[in-house]
């Protein structure tokens, strides 16, 4: 096999890769701006997403088809977010 044809199939193999990665799941915090932040659970596990949460949080927009439900499939404290089974949604901190 010829070096072209050697770094052409490695470069492919790299290419595929790098796609496959990106297909894997998300959990965890996915997006965050100011107070905002979007917090998922996509593998049906428990995630905490960290941000100075002032003590209040409130879901602003649901992104999964699975219920976010305060205090069964999200919850919060001062130190973050926490979603679970399939939670995916858009929360704001603070006042």
């Amino acid at each position: 096999m010829s070096k072209s044809k050697i770094l052409f199939v490695a470069a492919i193999l790299v290419v595929l890769r790098c796609s496959c990665t990106y297909a894997r799941v998300q959990s965890g915090t996915t997006a965050q701006w100011g107070r905002h932040i979007t917090c998922a659970s996509d593998d049906g596990r428990r995630h905490f997403c960290p941000i100075n949460t002032g003590g209040e949080a409130r879901m602003t927009n649901q992104r999964s088809g699975s219920p976010c439900i305060q205090g069964r499939t999200w919850g919060y404290t001062y130190q973050g977010i926490r979603v679970d089974r399939g939670c995916r949604a858009d929360f704001q901190t603070g006042r």
